[in-house]
């Protein structure tokens, strides 16, 4: 018998961490019937069906933020569709969630996870785990998600995918492109290379975007601190954007810290325009990585509801997995917060 048989695992079948190792130690935990591998958005949905009928109070993802973000989405819908959903109070029925350091970048793991996927499991299962953190969300166009951008950084995460997609058959590039090498690789490769010619091309619109605060009061930060409140209605800025990121979570994975105040005020996210060009991204990287970059260049607000025009289409991403372009998106507060467990 396996002890605490009332959870699920759900694992990205398609994960290169999730492998028949990994399977065969989490296999030794877990009863197989309470394991769910995905390997499809199909599966996915029909795996959160499931888990809704069975009444799961915690359920575990292995395979990245990814994963993370795809199960929570699959539950909400299926939950929704389910007559035992509650009327108005989404968060009530979510489960708690234990991140499985399993990913490529693992943001969402990196807040709650000891980094050992095998640790964390048998801790719960022996019942060794010590609490747990409310992670809130954002929700945009009927997606729930920890955190998101519009720019450079989707524009990066497209170059990735395609170098992934285009050097799988190279031994070399293949190893490479499985962890943090793989974003340098696509970010030197190809990312800076077009917007170096873009310098020269007198043809090419800089990205404006214009934001306006449609929620509750929103505040400019310096430095982390309140300096100016914005009322419902206020444009927020109106000006160039390299990135435009918004988020519940520090991280964007791989311990980069690009949003370092999304967890100070509950219930807000946290907004950041970047303007800065590629070589002060150079120049400040080791700080812009940690969080600790403080500039003109770089503007940040607590907000809870926004809407984000642009002068062109922009390549957009949430949960690090590109989602084509848009040219407006409205940002608001998710009413879905999810409890994660905590083994850290």
């Amino acid at each position: 018998m396996y002890a605490h048989e009332n959870f699920a695992v759900v694992l990205n079948a398609n994960a290169r961490r999730v492998s028949t190792v990994v399977r065969r130690k989490v296999e030794n935990l877990v009863s197989p019937e309470h394991i769910y591998y995905s390997a499809c958005a199909e599966d996915s949905s029909t795996i959160a069906r499931e888990i809704v009928a069975r009444g799961y109070p915690v359920v575990f993802t292995g395979g990245g933020d990814g994963t993370f973000v795809k199960f929570i989405n699959d539950y909400v819908t299926e939950a929704e569709r389910s007559t035992s959903w509650p009327t108005g109070n989404r968060s009530v029925s979510m489960p708690k969630i234990g991140v499985l350091h399993l990913g490529t970048g693992n943001a969402v793991a990196s807040i709650v996870s000891s980094g050992n996927f095998e640790c964390d499991l048998r801790s719960y299962v022996d019942g060794g785990y010590k609490d747990s953190q409310t992670l809130n969300l954002l929700e945009v166009e009927g997606s729930q998600f920890p955190f998101g951008g519009l720019g450079w950084d989707a524009e990066l995460l497209n170059d990735y995918m395609y170098m992934k997609r285009n050097y799988a058959g190279n031994p070399f590039l293949k190893s490479v492109l499985q962890n943090v090498g793989g974003y340098f690789a696509a970010f030197f490769g190809r990312t800076v290379p077009r917007h170096i010619s873009q310098m020269f091309d007198s043809s090419h619109k800089r990205t404006q975007v214009r934001i306006t605060n449609l929620g509750e009061n929103a505040t400019f930060l310096h430095a982390g601190q309140a300096v100016h409140e914005y009322a419902r209605g206020d444009v927020l800025y109106e000006g160039p954007s390299n990135i435009s990121m918004f988020g519940t979570l520090p991280y964007y994975g791989h311990g980069m810290t690009v949003l370092p105040y999304s967890m100070d005020r509950p219930g807000y996210f946290h907004l950041r325009v970047a303007t800065m060009n590629l070589f002060k991204v150079f120049s400040h990287l080791r700080s812009i990585w940690k969080g600790a970059y403080v500039g003109d260049d770089l503007l940040d607000w607590h907000a809870t509801h926004v809407l984000l025009e642009f002068n062109d289409d922009v390549p957009y991403q949430f949960g690090g997995d590109g989602q084509g372009k848009r040219r407006t998106l409205e940002v608001r507060t998710s009413p879905v917060k999810v409890d994660l467990l905590r083994f850290i």
